[in-house]
C-alpha cells in the first residue's frame, strides 16, 4: 500500500466518503483487508446512527492507517504484541546485471511497472494490475486475461516490488489470489489445482525505439476467434492465407513431383539383353622424382625444402570484442506487473592474424604420364602396354616408378525389344568368360531406361 492510498483512504473517511474508502481497499492485495473493510463496515454503521464507534480491543481502521502513515507501512494489522519484522527481501537496481538468457544475452534489470486491464463490466479504461484487483468504479473483480502493456508513457512503476509468483484463478470462486497464496482470501478453497494467471508474449524494442501499448483486450472476441480459428473457418489473425484448393493443389503437386522421383529410382523392370560385344582398357600411371613448387605455412614447412621465400598472409581470423547489441524486453509477470529488461550481446568483429608463408621447391614423386592399351574383342587378348622407366629403381631428379596400374572390362549388350544398346563394366573373370550372342536378363529403370548392371545374370 503506497503512501499516496494510505493518505486518500484518510481523507475520504475523514469527509464520511466510505464507498470510495472501500472501493479502494478492494483494489489493493494484502492479506489484512479483508479486517480493514470490516472495520471500514463499523464506522460507517456507527456514523449512520449518529453514535461513536464502539472501542474494541482491535485498533480502528484511522488509527491502522495513522500507524502505517508514521512508520511507512508494514506493521499488521492485528493488535498484539510486536514481533520482530523478517528481513526484508533485496531489490534489483536500475542496470543491475541479474543473469544470462538461453542465448547467452546479458540481463540487466531496468525496473517494474503496472500492466493494465479494462473493466468488462463497467468500461473503465487502464486500470492497474497490481493495484487494482477490483474496479474502483462498479467493484468488479480483475480479469487477468484482460491485462494488457500500457505505452511507455502510461506505465507507472512499482517500487520494492517482490515477486511471488503468477496470480492464482481460484476454480471454485474465480477470485483471483496472490501468487504465494496456500487457500483462496474469498472462500477459503485450497488453490493447489487452480489455474495460473496466463502471460502475454514479450514486446521486443530495438535501439532508438518506444515501446507501445499492445492495446485493449476484448476477451470475449478473441476467445471466438480462437475457436473460429481453431475449427478451421478463418485463417490466423495477421496472416494471409491461400485458399485452401491452391494448398491442396500444391501439397498434391509435391506428392506427384515426390512420387515421381521415386517411382523413377526404386522402380525397374526386367529385359532380356544379348551380348554383342567387348572392349577392355589397360593403364599404367607413372611418377617421376624431381623439383616440385609447394607453398605451406612456415611453421610446417617439410625438411629439404629448398629456393625459400616468405609473405605475409592471413592465416585465420580471431573474434574480438567491438560493442554490444542491446534490446529493451517488456516481459509480463503474471501478477499484475511487468518488468522491463535490457537484454545485451557482445559484438565481434573478425581480426585476421597473419603467419609466415613459405613458398619452396623440393623433389618429390609426382604423377607425370600414363601408358594405355586396348581392344574392342575377345579375340585381342588385354595385354599390358610396354613401359620404358627411366632410371628405374633410383631416387634422383628425372627417375621413373610405377604408381599404380588399372584396368576395365566392358559388355556391350542389346535389348532386342526395345532396340536399346547398354554397356556393364565387369570383373576380367566375366569379361573372358562371356561368350558373343550368349544371353543375359538385367533390371533396367522403369521409367527413364537405364541399365542396372549390378543385376546382369546369365539367363536361365
Amino acid at each position: 500500500m503506497s503512501q499516496d492510498q494510505i493518505r486518500q483512504i484518510q481523507q475520504l473517511i475523514s469527509a464520511g466518503r466510505f464507498a470510495e474508502a472501500r472501493a479502494i481497499l478492494q483494489s489493493i492485495d494484502r492479506p489484512d483487508i479483508p479486517q480493514l473493510l470490516a472495520q471500514l463496515d463499523a464506522m460507517e454503521r456507527a456514523a449512520a446512527a449518529a453514535q461513536p464507534q464502539p472501542v474494541t480491543q482491535t485498533e480502528s481502521t484511522a488509527d491502522y492507517l495513522n500507524r502505517l502513515d508514521d512508520t511507512g507501512g508494514e506493521a499488521a494489522a492485528a493488535a498484539g504484541p510486536a514481533t520482530p519484522a523478517p528481513e526484508a527481501p533485496r531489490h534489483s537496481r536500475k542496470g543491475e546485471l541479474t543473469g544470462t538468457d538461453a542465448e547467452g544475452r546479458r540481463i540487466y534489470y531496468e525496473g517494474t511497472y503496472e500492466m493494465l486491464w479494462d473493466c468488462q463490466y463497467c468500461g473503465t479504461k487502464k486500470l492497474l494490475g497490481k493495484t487494482h484487483r477490483f474496479c474502483p468504479n462498479c467493484g468488479a473483480a480483475q480479469n487477468p486475461d484482460s491485462r494488457y502493456f500500457p505505452s511507455e508513457e502510461e506505465q507507472i512503476a512499482v517500487e520494492d516490488h517482490v515477486f511471488v509468483g503468477a496470480d492464482i484463478t481460484c476454480k471454485s470462486c474465480g477470485t483471483l489470489n496472490s501468487g504465494n497464496a496456500e487457500f483462496c482470501g474469498n472462500c477459503g478453497s485450497p488453490l493447489t489445482d487452480s489455474a495460473r494467471a496466463r502471460t502475454q508474449a514479450e514486446q521486443v524494442r530495438g535501439a532508438g525505439e518506444h515501446f507501445a501499448s499492445s492495446g485493449s483486450r476484448d476477451i470475449a472476441k478473441e476467445r471466438f476467434d480462437a475457436e473460429m480459428e481453431r475449427v478451421g473457418v478463418r485463417p490466423k489473425a495477421g496472416k494471409k492465407g491461400l485458399p485452401r484448393w491452391a494448398i491442396a493443389l500444391i501439397i498434391g503437386l509435391v506428392v506427384l513431383l515426390c512420387g515421381g522421383v521415386l517411382v523413377s529410382t526404386l522402380w525397374t523392370k526386367e529385359a532380356g539383353v544379348v551380348l554383342t560385344g567387348h572392349s577392355w582398357e589397360r593403364t599404367i600411371f607413372v611418377e617421376q622424382y624431381g623439383p616440385v613448387n609447394e607453398n605451406e605455412w612456415c611453421s610446417s614447412m617439410p625438411g629439404g625444402a629448398y629456393n625459400v621465400s616468405r609473405r605475409q598472409e592471413i592465416q585465420s581470423y580471431r573474434q574480438v570484442p567491438d560493442g554490444e547489441d542491446c534490446q529493451m524486453v517488456r516481459v509480463d509477470s503474471g501478477d499484475g506487473t511487468f518488468r522491463t529488461e535490457q537484454r545485451c550481446q557482445t559484438r565481434y568483429r573478425d581480426e585476421p592474424v597473419y603467419a609466415d608463408r613459405c613458398y619452396y621447391t623440393i623433389d618429390r614423386w609426382s604423377d607425370s604420364r600414363t601408358a594405355r592399351s586396348s581392344g574392342s574383342s575377345q579375340s585381342d587378348a588385354p595385354y599390358w602396354p610396354e613401359l620404358n622407366l627411366n632410371c628405374e629403381g633410383q631416387t634422383r631428379a628425372g627417375c621413373e616408378r610405377e604408381r599404380n596400374r588399372e584396368g576395365r572390362y566392358v559388355l556391350i549388350l542389346h535389348n532386342t525389344d526395345e532396340n536399346k544398346e547398354y554397356t556393364c563394366e565387369v570383373t576380367q573373370e566375366r569379361w573372358q568368360s562371356a561368350p558373343l550372342e550368349s544371353r543375359w536378363q538385367l533390371q533396367v529403370g522403369g521409367v527413364m531406361g537405364d541399365a542396372r548392371c549390378d543385376t546382369l545374370e546369365p539367363a536361365r
